[in-house]
């Protein structure tokens, strides 16, 4: 089979065409039209420069009767965009654009963790392909009484005994834990102490726990001794107690004030208060000096040494920077001319990088120059192609016939030219050596236009 490559139009003016989202094509006249910003995808240009095309699944918005489905819930873009873009008519569409939603009694799917398949609903459907079976589970799957998920004995009132040295809940979001068999005389029917045996955690004890810097262990405790909760931070409690000794920053109770100039840092928590608590828990106080303003600002000069609540990550942009108005990001009022936007305005729906809109803040500009420097040209709706567009080979291609390359390249020298209304059209033949050679002679013979060599 042959390879068949299009080249587009490299005369001068010539831009990419629009590109449509899936299931709409290029409206038949773009005159005048132009897309919401410079991109020429879907999202920019799928209002203006495109319509529905009656040809597709997503040009029909077709829909399906009872038991099929269009796209499936988890279907990647990839995929709505493949079925949006599937050829249907209005006759064919039911039968071309829907599938069959899955059953239940197919079993193409697993039951979540603390689920089994309920054969008592075999005959329903899932809401459209196997995964969809499981999001509901108990459409196709219903509790597992024999497994922790699935017992409601082992939820939080059965772990939360507080007269037994059990139970701290383990993690019960987890699928380990919901797919653990309860071991019972009787797994259909497990007793409530045979649930805690299998599906609840033993409770923290001292000796699980190490007391943080600044505190020892209690005097009355030991290892045996039982945390007041069910979580580590109640051990710090019921285990421990401050060591004089160790005062640390973080434990020191009622600490002296620091200088204005200072502030009590929470990163020397763990340090030692030693002989001076101001000298060894408090830290110099960042100034608007340092603080680094964000594209389109400047540093106010009357706050430069004003003093931040903290470190330099505690400088607000709001106390020491203002807009600088030489620069795009730190205008206002900017009002674009027609076919021009304002991309301050897409940073979002474009999904524009940190960079990218730094970029555009920094960009220099005045008050006068402001609404032609920060204005963007919209592309403007084309279907005229820049550059080459190659179709997928077959596993054999073969090398281009001369005489395809010709006809496009004689197509772009008509538009070129004169845009008489009659062309060239030369079919492509699958006949190679002489026979092309001999159809591009005939055909800069019959021309009335550029010669185009081969």
């Amino acid at each position: 089979m042959m390879r068949t490559v299009v080249i587009a139009s490299s005369i001068a003016g010539a831009v990419a065409a629009t590109e449509c989202s899936a299931g709409y094509k290029v409206k038949k006249t773009l005159k005048g039209l132009t897309c919401d910003s410079a991109k020429v995808d879907g999202t920019s240009c799928n209002t203006n420069c495109c319509e529905k095309d009656d040809k597709t699944c997503g040009g029909l918005s077709a829909t399906c009767n009872a038991g099929f489905y269009t796209v499936a819930s988890d279907a990647t873009q990839a995929q709505k965009d493949t079925w949006a873009n599937t050829a249907a008519t209005a006759a064919t569409s039911k039968n071309v654009c829907c599938t069959p939603q899955v059953k239940c009694s197919s079993r193409a799917y697993t039951c979540p963790a603390g689920y089994t398949y309920d054969s008592t609903n075999a005959g329903d459907s899932c809401p459209d392909n196997a995964a969809s079976c499981i999001k509901v589970p108990t459409t196709c799957c219903k509790p597992d009484t024999t497994k922790c998920g699935g017992n409601a004995a082992a939820g939080s009132q059965a772990c939360t005994d507080a007269a037994a040295p059990w139970f701290m809940l383990p993690d019960k979001t987890s699928d380990s834990w919901k797919d653990t068999t309860i071991v019972a005389t009787n797994p259909a029917s497990p007793q409530a102490d045979e649930v805690k045996n299998s599906c609840c955690g033993v409770k923290l004890t001292c000796s699980m726990y190490k007391c943080p810097a600044g505190k020892k262990q209690q005097a009355n405790t030991n290892g045996a001794t039982l945390c007041t909760g069910l979580t580590t931070s109640t051990c710090e409690t019921s285990c421990c107690q401050a060591d004089a000794a160790k005062t640390t920053c973080g434990t020191e109770k009622s600490p002296p004030a620091c200088p204005v100039d200072q502030f009590r840092d929470s990163s020397l928590n763990d340090k030692l208060v030693g002989k001076s608590s101001v000298a060894n828990c408090c830290s110099a106080k960042a100034t608007c000096a340092t603080k680094r303003c964000p594209a389109g600002g400047k540093p106010k000069k009357s706050a430069l040494k004003n003093f931040c609540a903290g470190g330099a990550s505690t400088c607000k942009t709001a106390d020491c920077c203002e807009f600088d108005t030489k620069t795009c990001g730190g205008q206002t009022g900017i009002v674009c001319a027609k076919g021009f936007y304002l991309e301050s305005t897409m940073f979002v729906a474009e999904k524009y990088t940190q960079a990218q809109q730094d970029a555009w803040n920094a960009k220099p500009t005045t008050d006068k120059t402001k609404n032609k420097d920060c204005c963007t040209a919209q592309a403007v709706c084309s279907a005229e192609v820049a550059g080459v567009t190659t179709t997928p080979a077959a596993a054999a291609a073969t090398t281009t016939p001369a005489a395809a390359r010709l006809f496009s390249e004689h197509k772009a020298a008509t538009r070129k030219g004169k845009h008489e209304d009659n062309g060239v059209f030369v079919a492509i033949g699958a006949m190679a050596g002489m026979s092309v050679l001999f159809v591009a002679s005939k055909m800069r013979q019959s021309s009335r236009y550029t010669q185009i060599q081969a």
